[in-house]
């Protein structure tokens, strides 16, 4: 708008790290079926190739990459529909962990914790529902302090839809205390250990497990508390936000390169589907939904890459907005034309595709609603409100 300060400029190019790594995490889930890795497939992926790390300093034995590499891999394990916890622990709890380790006066176990996962001995989840947004309220509260204990607290509290709870020995809880104040703890236990219960629900994509957390006089340690920590999960939720994005860019690739290949081979009434204008004009828009989905989420990972300050606020937020509606939308529709491209096969349990559409589907509300996101757009970017009249 007129008089408005000038947007930062921000580079949307792929980084070459990044797309090196891509190309080595394709490499490794050539042969797996999508959605159904390999009982190794974190070990190999990583532990072997450093991806559990990748967000991690490297002081605290990471690759001190950016968001940038980070989207670059949900892109191809997004493409691939590999199934690994880089969204819930190499990404959102490395994010919070990050945010709080160099905090003053912030627990010793953050860093230790982000040494465990940058190593791959350890996974971590936020305990957080799945629809949380950004300034939430935790659902766990906290007991007074334990006498004598240090910073020992318990918690007590019931979170459903957790992504990546299952089988990790980490836990993130964003709590309340008795007095209203917001604060990060860590639970260093694992399913079915005293006061912490993890039950899986059921779930329309299989491919990434949600669960009912259920902590009852579960011990913790309290990490951070106030502001920083407040801001260290709000970071980080940004940040799962955009490489869900990007997981959803790597399943319009995959839509749009099995669409092609359906049309060059598949034939009906004596004709190549591809000989029919409709459908290359199908996947040719599917084609060109790809790249600008592809150009916001880069912008996004970009804006949130920059030290801290140096790319306004509201900015970052609205390129974070922007590719969740934008991205999450499309890829959805992508894989809805490519179900109508493959027909009857398509439909089928034994094709790839649900699994692809169910993911697709599932991510619409992760970390904020479709209209959730599309209200910050129009808040962010000043448009005006529906039915308003123009000046």
């Amino acid at each position: 708008m007129v008089g408005d300060p000038p947007m930062s400029t921000l580079s949307l190019l792929e980084s070459e790290d990044g797309g090196a790594l891509a190309a080595q995490v394709r490499a490794v889930a050539r042969d797996w079926t999508p959605g159904a890795s390999a009982p190794d497939a974190w070990t190999r992926i990583g532990v072997r190739l450093g991806v559990a790390g990748l967000l991690v300093p490297e002081s605290y034995g990471g690759a001190g990459a950016g968001l940038r590499e980070a989207a670059a891999v949900a892109q191809a394990l997004g493409r691939d529909l590999v199934t690994v916890p880089f969204l819930t622990s190499a990404v959102t709890a490395t994010t919070v962990l990050t945010g709080i380790a160099g905090l003053t006066g912030a627990s010793p176990a953050a860093a230790e914790t982000l040494t465990e996962l940058a190593a791959g001995t350890a996974v971590a989840a936020v305990v957080l529902p799945a629809t949380s947004a950004q300034g939430d309220d935790p659902a766990v509260r906290v007991d007074e302090p334990v006498p004598g204990a240090g910073d020992r607290l318990v918690l007590h509290g019931r979170v459903a839809g957790v992504l990546g709870a299952v089988e990790v020995d980490r836990l993130l809880v964003p709590v309340t205390d008795a007095h209203g104040g917001y604060g990060v703890a860590l639970v260093t236990a694992a399913a079915g250990d005293p006061g912490v219960t993890v039950t899986p629900e059921t779930s329309l994509d299989e491919t990434r497990p949600v669960s009912v957390v259920v902590l009852d006089g579960a011990p913790a340690l309290m990490l951070a508390t106030g502001a920083p920590a407040r801001e260290a999960v709000r970071r980080a939720l940004r940040a799962a936000t955009v490489a869900i994005a990007a997981e959803q860019v790597g399943a319009m690739e995959w839509a749009v390169e099995a669409s092609t290949a359906h049309l060059g081979v598949r034939r009906q009434f004596g004709r190549e589907l591809g000989s029919y204008q409709s459908l290359r004009h199908l996947v040719a828009r599917m084609w060109i939904d790809l790249q600008q989905a592809r150009a916001v989420t880069l912008y996004a990972a970009a804006a949130l890459d920059p030290p801290a300050g140096e790319v306004p606020q509201d900015e970052v937020d609205l390129a974070v907005s922007l590719a969740s509606v934008h991205a999450r939308s499309r890829a959805l529709a992508c894989l809805e034309d490519t179900l109508q491209v493959h027909g009857g096969i398509g439909f089928t349990w034994e094709h790839p595709l649900h699994r692809y559409l169910k993911r697709s589907f599932s991510l619409t509300a992760v970390h904020g609603t479709p209209d959730h996101h599309r209200d910050a757009v129009a808040r962010l970017a000043d448009l005006p409100a529906a039915g308003a009249g123009r000046g």
